[in-house]
């Protein structure tokens, strides 16, 4: 392809099971491949493989669907196999859904040229965003003690958006929300947009 690609691993998770980490992995490898026309691979850390329900009749390990190449991984110690196929392939960009936000994937998640973290912005859900962007993602820290935060996004579905989740602290994270997504597999032209900033 004729464009540089600024960033070419995204990887995704999410503050708590459910927060929707893999059907927007899942929705942007697919605007990747059908949109901009980039070689893609999806590969699948969450531990419960849901990709592997995308699988129809191949056999092989990894499996292609409309132009996107799933690796699914049922062990992280499976993840330097994964990479070595993806750079001997060429892909131009790696999605990695990473699962629920944790310590186990917490390095390769700060690892990623790009971070998106995803939750919602309920006012019941926002003290949990709080408390697990304080304890996980804020290691370190600049010279004026605010935290360093690196080509991360927030990815919010419902409430309202605004910076108040991060109200009373040092954090500054980009908060982004998140339109509805019917069907990961067909990207609309009106979500386009969205995907398109987002990269």
């Amino acid at each position: 392809m004729s464009k540089r690609i600024e960033a070419r691993t995204l990887a995704f998770t999410g503050i708590e099971r459910g927060s929707g980490a893999t059907c927007l992995s899942v929705a942007m490898a697919n605007y990747l491949a059908a949109y901009e026309g980039e070689k893609t691979a999806h590969i699948c850390m969450s531990g419960r493989a849901e990709t592997e329900a995308l699988r129809e009749f191949e056999k092989d390990k990894y499996f292609t669907v409309y132009g996107v190449t799933y690796l699914p991984l049922s062990d992280p110690g499976e993840l330097p196999e994964a990479f070595y196929f993806v750079n001997v392939k060429k892909y131009d960009r790696v999605i990695i859904d990473l699962g629920t936000l944790c310590e186990k994937n917490l390095s390769e998640f700060k690892r990623s040229d790009r971070g998106y973290l995803v939750g919602g912005m309920m006012p019941w859900q926002i003290e949990t965003v709080r408390h697990r962007v304080e304890n996980f993602m804020l290691s370190e820290y600049n010279s004026v003690g605010f935290p360093i935060i690196r080509n991360f996004r927030f990815l919010a579905f419902g409430g309202s958006v605004n910076e108040r989740v991060f109200k009373d602290t040092n954090i500054r994270l980009p908060v982004i929300r998140v339109p509805y997504i019917e069907d990961p597999l067909d990207i609309k032209k009106e979500q386009r947009a969205f995907f398109n900033k987002l990269i």
